[in-house]
């Protein structure tokens, strides 16, 4: 019976740590597509002509972007 009550405990515990995980891959996700959103307004800012059509979706691809 203590087994049980040990690898229940275990199991919840597994299950909290992979939905915390989860949730922070998509905030980090969503600051991402932020930032790269960000890169591509500076840019525009600074006189670059670029079509509105494309944003950036991650902020690595708004900083490659930028760099172009």
């Amino acid at each position: 019976m203590g087994h049980v009550i040990v690898a229940l405990i275990f199991g919840v515990v597994v299950l909290l740590i992979c939905r915390s995980i989860t949730l922070w891959y998509f905030k980090l996700d969503k600051i991402e597509r932020h930032l790269g959103e960000m890169v591509l307004q500076l840019k525009l800012m600074n006189g670059t002509t670029e079509s509105f059509d494309h944003k950036p979706r991650t902020f690595v691809e708004g900083l490659r972007k930028g760099m172009q």
